[in-house]
């Protein structure tokens, strides 16, 4: 099968899977880890699904005639496109945009970013009859999105998420058949004229996301300390109603939710890692009340830290 290739992907290690048109693309990062996995659907039409945990997966690379559909099913993703444009996609979100218009830098707020690419090649693509049929319009898209001005950002459709929960689902046993046929029907949604994408209309400056960061650099640097939010809020010329606004669009929950998480991830870490007895850890985490800390720890990671910490052992003696 004819396959374009993404320039930024031209240096990463790739390893042929177990069936023909699936490649993992072992995406090197300074700070974590960073998985890809290419599904070679059509000729000139990839699947790229994306699994990071770091802080960014940025790579500057030159301008090329591809578009790029993109998904986000877990986490948040910031696209940096100047100064003043700086925007976010959240859990449900598309992407939409030309590799002719990239993001000058991007990073990941949670450090954690689950999603997927569909990949079209105008080039490689040509007279495919089967997507012919289909209705489908490479063209179509540089026209109904704009894409030859800018990337667009969208929120989260119900009708085109659940076609998304589909092939996430598939995954775990891939078959080519199948994703052809779902790759088409998004093809289609996103050029149907009845399928409104609302676009996100939120941007917000460098200096303000600076300034948030930083506040939030502040909250999670004394964990076993009660941050007054106003006084720090203040300290960084912000309003705390437009901190909060703002924060939430950069990380996807409020302040006070991020930092329970925030703990419960610290906690975790301990419990899979150190034999620290579960209250001392509380303690540390500003849990006076155990049975306290042990609601919120379950609250956020699904089981109690006693339950916890077990799976952790018997993982580590598999």
């Amino acid at each position: 099968m004819k396959q374009g290739e993404l320039d930024y992907l031209k240096n990463e290690r790739k390893v042929k899977g177990e069936k023909e048109f699936i490649t993992h693309i072992d995406f090197k990062v300074e700070d974590g880890t960073a998985d890809m996995w290419q599904y070679d659907i059509f000729p000139g039409v990839q699947l790229l699904i994306s699994d990071f945990q770091t802080s960014t997966c940025f790579r500057n690379t030159i301008k090329q005639n591809v578009i790029s559909i993109n998904h986000c099913q877990m986490g948040r993703f910031e696209c940096v496109f100047d100064k003043q444009n700086i925007t976010y996609m959240g859990e449900g979100d598309i992407a939409i945009n030309s590799m002719y218009h990239l993001p000058k830098e991007s990073t990941i707020p949670l450090r954690r970013f689950y999603g997927s690419s569909i990949i079209l090649f105008p080039e490689v693509i040509g007279e495919n009859l089967f997507l012919k049929e289909a209705g489908i319009d490479i063209k179509a898209f540089n026209r109904k999105y704009r894409l030859e001005h800018s990337c667009h950002v969208f929120r989260r459709n119900d009708e085109i998420q659940h076609i998304y929960d589909e092939i996430y689902e598939h995954l775990s046993n891939p078959d080519l058949s199948f994703l052809k046929l779902k790759i088409t029907e998004l093809l289609y949604r996103f050029l149907a004229e009845e399928i409104y994408l609302k676009e996100n209309e939120i941007y917000l400056s460098k200096c303000t996301t600076d300034r948030i960061k930083h506040v939030r650099e502040h909250m999670i640097q004394n964990l076993d300390d009660k941050v007054n939010l106003a006084d720090l809020v203040k300290e960084h010329n912000l309003s705390l109603t437009q901190f909060k606004e703002n924060f939430k669009e950069i990380y996807g929950i409020s302040p006070y939710a991020y930092v329970k998480h925030y703990k419960m991830g610290v906690a975790g870490k301990e419990l899979a890692t150190t034999d620290k007895k579960i209250s001392d850890i509380a303690l540390e985490l500003s849990y006076k009340n155990p049975s306290k800390f042990a609601e919120a720890f379950t609250s956020v990671m699904g089981c109690t830290p006693t339950e916890y910490r077990k799976l952790h052992m018997e993982c580590a003696r598999l």
